[in-house]
């Protein structure tokens, strides 16, 4: 998927990303009075001009600084009800706390969103070399299943790639917490450009996304081992910068540690998957969904 397709999306259906806001696309792609250039620009309900920066990879530090010079600009020259608007992938604790400070505006947007919103309006990703799903299909695949991931109606190309890399026993669990991550793309995006493996982010309420699962496969992607192999992490000290309360995690930890052996103390507990029993699968994915749900709720 491309920054362009990302852009296509959001500028066709801004209603289905940002449904408490009422936008009209008045340009893409432009400069405004010669200070500095958008990628689109909306007129919201209330008359304000909205201009927004796309990025289809996590935000920088230097994404934000440069915005926030933009609008600085922008402001010395006398225009007014001008909203900056960041959208990215992932946007990190420290971009956040800086766009807060400057009073800019930011969302993240996961592939997996990018991928349900093109599915119900029928957009074809010319990026995924014929293998997204053509514009006129049905909604579902002919066995039933959902669309998921980048590749046909089987395991997506980046969870493939990660499964090549487990051996038997710790690709028996993945297998399994990959299919059950897919009943639950409404509430949960993986990313795969987590340091070896992936990262799964639960939506909390109108918060938004906050990570709260890191895996590993056996071997990095150098075909080498770490101390992280074979494993969940939990990287429940993150979480928490982004506002995740004690007391979830808290009781998210009990509950994982109530059916399975934890490692590494309640900051960042972590679970050895290759020697796991089929019990002890299925109580990490009953945890996990339920936790997930949790956190939609809250």
């Amino acid at each position: 998927m491309t920054e362009h397709e990302m852009e296509e999306l959001i500028a066709t259906y801004p209603k289905d990303f940002f449904p408490r806001k009422d936008m009209v696309l008045k340009g893409r792609q432009g400069s405004f009075s010669g200070v500095g250039r958008f990628d689109l620009w909306f007129e919201d309900e209330h008359g304000t001009n909205v201009l927004m920066e796309l990025k289809a990879r996590p935000a920088k530090y230097q994404d934000a600084d440069q915005l926030a010079k933009y609008w600085k600009a922008l402001e010395d020259a006398g225009k007014g009800s001008i909203l900056m608007w960041l959208v990215a992938t992932d946007i990190p604790a420290q971009v956040r706390e800086f766009l807060d400070r400057v009073g800019i505006e930011y969302t993240e947007i996961h592939e997996g969103e990018y991928r349900r919103v093109a599915a119900k309006h029928n957009f074809t990703f010319r990026s995924d070399s014929g293998q997204a799903r053509p514009a006129g299909l049905p909604q579902r695949p002919p066995d039933g299943r959902e669309w998921h991931g980048s590749t046909d109606w089987g395991v997506g190309r980046n969870a493939a790639e990660f499964l090549s890399r487990c051996e038997p026993k710790s690709k028996a669990f993945f297998e399994e917490f990959f299919n059950r991550q897919k009943t639950m793309t409404r509430c949960t995006q993986i990313t795969w450009d987590h340091e070896s493996g992936f990262s799964m982010s639960f939506r909390f309420g109108s918060r938004g996304f906050c990570k709260m699962i890191w895996g590993f496969p056996t071997e990095n992607r150098q075909r080498a081992r770490s101390g992280n192999s074979d494993s969940l992490c939990f990287p429940f000290d993150f979480a928490v910068k982004e506002g995740v309360s004690e007391g979830f995690l808290s009781d998210f930890y009990r509950a994982l540690a109530d059916g399975v052996c934890l490692r590494g103390g309640q900051k960042r507990p972590r679970i050895c998957v290759a020697d796991l029993s089929q019990e002890e699968i299925k109580h990490i994915l009953t945890v996990v969904s339920t936790y997930v749900e949790k956190a939609a709720a809250g």
